[in-house]
């Protein structure tokens, strides 16, 4: 009875047991410290989720956590405090071969133009989970994939792409690439501007930068081609631009324009035809030139006989005549000829006379006078002539015979300027003058003909007086004259430098005080001359102020 009660607890108490252990299983976590795809080489820290009492991993071990190298299902079965046990769902580890292989060759556009849109690919590899793309700068475009769509600035440089996945990256592959530009414009256009018709012209530019081909373009009419920097072409009748313009495969540059002008038209009558300095020998005549005349022609005539002797010069605006003859009479004409050598414009001229004047004077002392001096001019020129004196004190003549009284005493530059009848201008000064004078006496010069120089006063110191000399309003002659010369009705004659007669009266031995007032100033000559029939004459000069 006992051993049939103690079957039957321990049978109840297996029966606990067992029943116990059916009903507290538990489900464990593995927990990896990271990815589950490993290098090749490296290792991974597999852990259990919590504290249990044992662990039996699918390697063996039965420690908490485990480190794995190699590729694989893991599981680990745990057993609790409470005897509770439980196998994790399985952990799947991959393990890589490694960084990606260095990829193919880049294929692409190696010589892009500026500003195109391209596209540069690799080939694609298995092992990479990406690829990184480097550009020239300015380039735009971005790319985690094995091919880039770009936008192409203007520096050339290198692509470089490397491909790579958890365990690294591949070596770089580059590919060098020129970037292409469009040509800018070209420089000027060298080349006649202003052509004839008929003619066969050359045009040219300096090369240009990246150009690989030329394109000209010329007035209607012209012809001529060419695809390099320079073009020979035939001109027609019609104006107009000449152009170029340099391309490449990535296009063309803007035009570089030439206008050209075919003349076929008359040239302007040159304006301004004067003549300038003239000599005994030679004449200047002057012209205003224009910017578009070649040549001149000049052509000169003595004496209006239309004997014409032609001078072709260079576009200037001057020409000197040499082996002229004095005193001839000459006619000047001047033409313009265009550029292509025709003389297209009517005819300008202007006549000149070969004029060499000139003009000087001698000063000297009157014998009879003190302090009086005379002044006689010698003139070359074509009358009638002008003049100016300018005696050096500031002040001036401009008749032919003045008189003048100096002031002061002082060193004088007296000048005589004269104009003649043809615009020869002479001027001559004489600076060897002092002048002297003292409290009572005055220095009186006057200007008399060359003719009157030949006036010679007979002795009449003991027959005649005349005073004062200068005289202003009264001139007094006091005669004490010779039977000779007192018989018959002595007649007193005076006249002025010119020879025109200004007074006349009968004179005897009394004075005679004659009223000046009204004369004009100068140089006068007196004259006593006897009724005879061969007469005699006392003759002598005074001066009116």
């Amino acid at each position: 009875m006992k051993k049939t009660l103690l079957t039957l607890i321990i049978l109840i108490m297996v029966a606990m047991a067992y029943n116990a252990s059916a009903q507290c299983t538990i489900t464990p976590v593995i927990i990896p410290s990271g990815s589950t795809t490993i290098c090749q080489g490296d290792s991974l820290q597999l852990n259990g989720d919590s504290a249990y009492v044992s662990y039996l991993w699918s390697t063996g071990e039965t420690t908490s956590y485990i480190y794995v190298t190699t590729a694989g299902n893991y599981t680990v079965y745990v057993t609790d405090g409470s005897g509770c046990t439980g196998t994790s769902a399985v952990t799947v580890i991959t393990v890589d071969q490694g960084p990606p292989q260095q990829i193919g060759g880049i294929s692409g556009n190696i010589t892009p133009c500026q500003g195109s849109t391209q596209t540069y690919v690799v080939a694609n590899d298995t092992t990479a989970t990406s690829y990184t793309w480097t550009l020239p700068g300015g380039w735009t475009g971005f790319s985690t994939s094995s091919s880039i769509t770009v936008t192409i600035g203007a520096n050339s440089g290198t692509i470089a792409v490397f491909d790579g996945n958890a365990c690294g990256n591949s070596a770089a592959n580059t590919l060098a690439v020129t970037v292409i530009n469009v040509p800018p414009q070209s420089g000027s256009i060298t080349g006649p501007i202003n052509v004839c018709p008929g003619t066969v012209q050359t045009y040219s530019v300096a090369s240009v930068n990246n150009a690989t081909s030329y394109s000209w373009s010329l007035p209607n009419g012209w012809s001529g081609s060419s695809t390099t920097n320079t073009i020979t072409v035939t001109v027609d009748s019609t104006s107009g631009d000449v152009s170029i313009v340099s391309s490449n495969s990535c296009g063309a540059s803007p035009a570089t324009i030439l206008y050209v002008t075919v003349d076929t038209g008359t040239q302007q009558i040159p304006a301004g035809l004067a003549t300038g300095t003239i000599t005994s020998s030679t004449a200047v005549v002057t012209w205003i030139p224009d910017s578009v005349t070649t040549n001149y022609e000049l052509r000169i005539s003595p004496d209006s006989l239309n004997t014409w002797t032609t001078y072709v010069i260079t576009p200037s605006s001057t020409y000197t005549f040499t082996g002229l003859t004095t005193a001839t009479h000459y006619d000047v004409c001047i033409a313009a000829y265009n550029q292509c050598g025709n003389i297209t414009s009517a005819w300008d001229c202007i006549s000149f006379i070969d004029d060499q004047c000139s003009a000087s004077f001698n000063l000297f002392a009157d014998t009879t006078i003190l302090h009086h001096y005379f002044i006689t001019d010698t003139l070359t020129g074509i009358p009638p002539f002008t003049y100016l004196w300018s005696w050096g004190d500031t002040t001036y003549d401009t008749i032919p015979y003045p008189s003048h009284t100096y002031a002061d005493s002082g060193f004088y530059t007296i000048c005589l300027t004269v104009t003649d009848s043809a615009g020869c201008v002479s001027t001559y000064c004489d600076s060897n003058y002092h002048i002297m004078r003292n409290a009572n006496s005055m220095y009186y010069i006057n200007v008399i003909p060359n003719i009157m120089t030949a006036v010679k006063t007979v002795d009449a110191k003991n027959v005649i007086s005349v005073y004062p000399n200068p005289a202003t309003n009264t001139l007094t002659i006091n005669s004490q004259l010779s039977s000779r010369l007192n018989r018959d009705n002595s007649q007193l004659i005076i006249t002025d430098v010119t020879g025109r007669e200004v007074y006349h009266q009968a004179i005897n031995n009394t004075q005679s005080a004659i009223d000046i007032s009204t004369w004009s100033k100068g140089v006068y000559i007196y004259e006593i001359r006897s009724g005879l029939q061969t007469p005699a004459s006392i003759r002598g000069k005074f001066v009116k102020e």
